[in-house]
């Protein structure tokens, strides 16, 4: 028979509110222990997504520039994008990269599994470095986005002065370095 720690905290109940095609509201009932009051928690959830740090051939990193309503401001960001129904994260990491950048991803080397908000999201980001095939760049096929090059100096200037600070990609970044992928 399992112990007490063993079985809690569980998960009670869970109640799904669709909020649009992108987001639903989860609410979730909580036991901690045996005999003690639930606890009601809510989170967003939506579609998992990827999260790219790509490196064309001639060694400069691809950005994109977006408005984002959340934050009411434009952000610099790394490809990315939500995994489409049935798409795993390698065919959705290589649809984005071309669709954001125009390239064609050549390489790609799976950075792990992250939580982008422990407290408020219930989703996966699947965070991968990307090498390009040698090639000229298609145009972009996403209205609204900008795309720019940098060299790694300059990204690292654009993180440090605080134009470049999403945190995830942030993450995706470190999980990079922390894997030894040299990206001067």
């Amino acid at each position: 028979m399992p112990s007490d720690e063993e079985r809690y905290p569980r998960i009670v109940s869970r109640k799904v509110t669709r909020l649009s095609p992108w987001v639903e509201v989860v609410e979730k009932q909580v036991q901690f222990e045996a005999g003690k009051e639930l606890q009601t928690y809510h989170c967003l959830t939506q579609a998992d997504y990827v999260s790219m740090l790509v490196r064309a051939a001639d060694g400069r990193f691809p950005l994109i520039r977006q408005y984002r309503p959340a934050v009411e401001t434009f952000t610099w960001e790394l490809p990315a994008g939500t995994l489409d129904p049935g798409e795993s994260p390698e065919q959705a990491a290589r649809r984005e990269v071309l669709e954001e950048t125009g390239l064609e991803a050549g390489e790609l080397l799976d950075l792990g599994d992250l939580f982008p908000d422990t407290g408020r999201l219930q989703v996966h980001c699947h965070p991968f470095y990307v090498t390009t095939l040698p090639q000229e760049a298609r145009p972009i096929s996403e209205e609204g986005l900008t795309l720019r090059y940098v060299d790694h100096a300059e990204l690292k200037r654009m993180m440090i002065c605080g134009e470049f600070r999403y945190s995830v990609h942030l993450a995706v970044y470190a999980a990079a370095l922390v894997r030894g992928i040299s990206l001067d």
